[in-house]
């Protein structure tokens, strides 16, 4: 015969049925809480979309004023200080002097002049607007291929007539930041943009034949936005439901990818 502390309690209905409704409970408040979280990493997606529009805004404002202001002024300037030089008297005794120190002026405006037009192609380059992205992506390799020693391929696809602009931008300062690195860091001979589209997503592409890195490495150092910006890169590709791959070995080059959902304006 068993002893009375041997006897286990047995668990009645009415307790079965509390716990019953105390885990039936405990999952609407989960699902409730999933919920309001995918509902606030929405809202954060939506905000951070927002800050890097107003940005990309900014960034065109600030390119015409350079362009279409300052730019403007000092070619003027240029033109009157040619003028000046033409109207000094022939014959006068300080001639010399007087033209040596408008040549200099000519000289400092014109090269202020194309240090803002480059300033401003930087902030925003404005074929990008006005004629696209595929001339805007073929600019980019002519201007950074002109780099001693490195050559750049371009193979882009047909793409659709009306093609989403922040998808349009988002793909500029992607194969901006790319390239911009293989210049700085891979000592690389050659490097290929291309960009392939179909029916369903965009595809860019960027590789070289350099030096590589440690992808590990490479994304961390640019999260912390200490050097590559690869880390930012990807985080804004993935605000627009893309996806960010770096293939590299030291010694072996380096392949981008970005994939990213086509979208028409």
């Amino acid at each position: 015969m068993k002893g009375a502390d041997s006897i286990q309690p047995q668990a009645t209905p009415d307790g079965i049925e509390a716990l019953n409704l105390r885990l039936a409970e405990l999952m609407h408040r989960h699902s409730e809480l999933f919920d309001r979280l995918r509902a606030d990493q929405q809202h954060f997606a939506q905000l951070a979309r927002s800050v890097w529009r107003v940005q990309e805004d900014e960034r065109r404002r600030l390119a015409r004023e350079l362009h279409d202001g300052i730019g403007q002024n000092l070619a003027a300037l240029i033109h009157q200080l040619r003028a000046a030089a033409n109207a000094v008297p022939a014959n006068a005794a300080t001639t010399s002097a007087a033209l040596a120190a408008l040549d200099q002026a000519q000289n400092l405006a014109q090269s202020t002049l194309e240090d803002t037009r480059a300033l401003s192609r930087l902030l925003r380059p404005q074929i990008l607007d006005d004629l696209g992205l595929e001339p805007a992506l073929r600019w980019l390799a002519r201007t950074l291929g002109a780099a001693p020693g490195l050559r750049i391929r371009v193979n882009i696809d047909p793409l659709p007539d009306k093609l989403d602009a922040d998808v349009a931008t988002l793909v500029f300062r992607a194969a901006q930041e790319s390239l911009g690195n293989v210049i700085k860091h891979a000592q690389a001979t050659q490097a290929t943009l291309a960009l392939h589209c179909d029916s369903t997503q965009l595809t860019l592409l960027v590789d070289d034949d350099g030096r590589g890195c440690d992808p590990a490495a490479a994304l961390a150092a640019g999260s912390r936005g200490e050097s590559t910006g690869l880390g930012g890169m990807r985080d804004r590709v993935r605000l627009f439901g893309g996806s960010f791959a770096l293939r590299s070995n030291p010694g072996a080059g380096c392949t981008i990818t970005l994939r990213l959902p086509m979208q028409s304006s």
